[in-house]
């Protein structure tokens, strides 16, 4: 198992919903990151992993640029989908250093209904060298909603199919089950005593539901 670290700090295991930290893309914008440093084998004992050392993959970000600077990037697409990204660079000019701070945007239409993924993050580095060191300061906030949608299979008592002799063929066929939102009305007409329908199974349509997080995550070292 991989151990992962932004800047030193320990990350987590990097699996949907972990509990021991978080992920690089949650910790960190894309456009901010310096460079990635993966050791294959043991990871260094230096490195501060909260999982089990079979490797390491640390991740550094930008320092802020010595000069004033703008940075302003957008991604259009299809289903809606658009990303921001805003960095503001102050140069050396704060307090005999320099900073940075960006805000990131992205949203993004679900292919088979209303519902939209959308995120907000904004970054913020402070950087000041003297003689005796550097003085670091890092911040970093998300905020995130992830509609769910369930699988796309249809019934219950599924069979894969067999491989080998004698032959048989899978059950398995798509079915897509949009969820009912926006439409409020629909969804209660769809019930049946406070139920869905008991025709359905498990293959029941569903109305909304989203993983919805914020992170917040910060560091100072000199």
């Amino acid at each position: 198992q991989l151990g992962y670290t932004m800047d030193g700090v320990p990350l987590g295991d990097q699996q949907y919903g972990n509990y021991n930290g978080l992920s690089v893309s949650r910790a960190l914008t894309s456009e901010n990151t310096a460079k990635v440093v993966l050791s294959s084998g043991a990871g260094a004992l230096g490195v501060a992993s909260t999982s089990n050392l079979g490797g390491a993959i640390e991740t550094f970000s930008t320092d802020p640029a010595k000069a004033f600077g703008v940075d302003v990037r957008e991604t259009l697409g299809s289903y809606d989908t658009n990303r921001t990204f805003l960095r503001l660079d102050t140069g050396e000019t704060l307090l005999g250093g320099s900073a940075f701070i960006s805000y990131l945007r992205q949203d993004a239409k679900a292919w088979d209904f209303a519902g939209h993924q959308q995120g907000d993050q904004i970054n913020a580095k402070y950087v000041h060298d003297d003689a005796r060191g550097r003085l670091t300061l890092y911040a970093d906030w998300q905020d995130k909603v992830e509609p769910n949608e369930d699988a796309t299979a249809y019934g219950n008592g599924q069979t894969p199919g067999s491989t080998t002799y004698p032959y048989t063929p899978s059950t398995y066929f798509p079915d897509t089950r949009p969820v009912i939102y926006p439409n409020y009305q629909a969804g209660l007409n769809y019930l049946t005593a406070g139920a869905p329908p008991a025709a359905a199974g498990n293959n029941f349509t569903n109305y909304f539901s989203a993983a919805q997080r914020t992170d917040l995550l910060g560091y100072a070292r000199y």
